[in-house]
């Protein structure tokens, strides 16, 4: 059985500096969720009523690119913020991890980049049957 070493590190008193780098990982959180979002109401916003047309497909590569790239900066920039936030403390040098797993924003996007190649193919056959009516 593997020990489990999850501990909470508490800054008594935080520097304006050392806030800021508790937050950077939230804020890089935020980013791409909202754009995500943005992006999304405009596949769900559809005018002529077909839904496999180029753009929605390019909206969503663009969503699952996003969440992969959430998936893989998010805790690489967190592992940077724990660890300027414990230099020059007897912590320095240890692995510190963040308390967020983001393995779900990964699976999610390779989801939706499936689902932009069904658009684009959708988007292809729709092309082709058109001339043919």
């Amino acid at each position: 059985m593997t020990p489990n070493f999850d501990k909470t590190i508490m800054v008594a008193q935080p520097t304006l500096y050392q806030r800021f780098l508790l937050q950077v990982p939230d804020l890089l959180t935020t980013l791409p969720l909202g754009a995500v979002a943005l992006v999304f109401l405009r596949v769900v916003t559809l005018r002529a009523g077909d839904p496999f047309i180029p753009p929605n497909a390019r909206r969503f590569a663009v969503i699952g690119g996003l969440l992969i790239g959430l998936a893989v900066l998010v805790p690489w920039v967190e592992q940077l913020a724990m660890g300027g936030l414990v230099s020059g403390t007897p912590l320095e040098g240890t692995s510190i991890t963040g308390r967020d797993d983001f393995r779900w924003a990964g699976l999610v996007g390779l989801g939706v980049l499936a689902l932009a190649e069904v658009f684009r193919h959708g988007a292809r056959l729709r092309a082709d049957t058109e001339g043919l009516v």
